[in-house]
């Protein structure tokens, strides 16, 4: 009788054990980074304020900007590297103008530090899986790259239509992949328990919008933040960067600030990811 007892008990003693363990198991955590040109420069200090409080996303995907910062972080670089590549990045840099084409720019100082960053330019030579949202002009859908050549992926989610030359894949045409899709939160959905959402593109009232430049930009900013939207609903945590807004699409030499808005805005958000994602900072 004492042994059915104890074998009973220690039965007992491991069910509620594994229990426990199933409710504390770290879930896979994902996170999303949209687009937005140099704004985007604020998730740098979104992922810095994350790793600082134990948070390691274990997959990433990104649009344009988003998609470049993701490539960074996925393979490996340290923070200090990210801050110094920009600090050497300026938007005379990346248009060159008076190429052919009518003045549109390719994306070749892009490209270079790319492949000068993650010499063996492969998405599976990163340490973390990398989504890459990209818009075809083809067939007029947007595409996840995760496998191959990373440089012409990421150099295709950046390429600002009318600012830079569309990237041929395959025989497709490619441009940013913020135009149909600026959160691509659907190339992660299903393989993460728990999704983070950065957008450093939300929208927002304007005062004066004069400048023809002023317009275009306006125009390329709530379209992006139109098809944000419906996206949002799907992830379970949003980090939005609203101060980012104060700058324009090309405001690389406000990428200090702009790291600190992102660093900022998601401090307040740490004890719902760390609860959402059963994250025990403590051990």
């Amino acid at each position: 009788m004492c042994l059915m007892i104890t074998h009973q008990q220690d039965s007992w003693f491991q069910n509620i054990t594994t229990v426990f363990k199933q409710r504390k198991k770290k879930k896979k955590l994902g996170i999303v980074l949209s687009g937005g040109g140099a704004r985007g420069l604020a998730h740098v200090g979104v992922l810095r304020a994350l790793e600082e409080n134990g948070i390691f996303p274990d997959v990433v995907a990104g649009s344009s900007m988003g998609a470049i910062i993701g490539a960074l972080y996925a393979s490996g670089r340290s923070f200090e590297e990210m801050m110094d590549l920009i600090g050497q990045v300026r938007s005379y840099k990346i248009i060159r103008v008076g190429l052919p084409l009518g003045g549109i720019t390719d994306l070749t100082y892009l490209k270079n530090m790319i492949k000068e960053n993650i010499p063996q330019d492969t998405f599976e030579s990163l340490k973390k899986p990398l989504y890459v949202c990209v818009s075809n002009l083809n067939t007029g859908n947007y595409e996840f790259f995760n496998a191959g050549k990373l440089s012409s992926a990421i150099i295709a989610s950046a390429a600002i239509p009318l600012i830079f030359k569309p990237v041929k894949i395959n025989d497709q045409s490619y441009i940013d992949g913020g135009v149909l899709n600026n959160l691509p939160v659907e190339a992660i959905r299903d393989v993460c328990d728990v999704v983070i959402g950065v957008n450093v593109n939300p929208n927002t009232s304007v005062s004066n919008v004069s400048t023809m430049w002023g317009i275009g930009e306006r125009v390329f900013d709530m379209h992006m933040a139109e098809n944000v939207k419906s996206r949002l609903g799907q992830c379970d945590i949003v980090i939005e960067v609203p101060n980012a807004l104060q700058y324009g699409l090309f405001d690389f030499k406000m990428g200090n600030l702009l790291v600190d808005f992102g660093y900022n805005d998601t401090l307040g958000k740490i004890p719902e990811i760390l609860e959402k994602a059963k994250i025990n900072t403590s051990t």
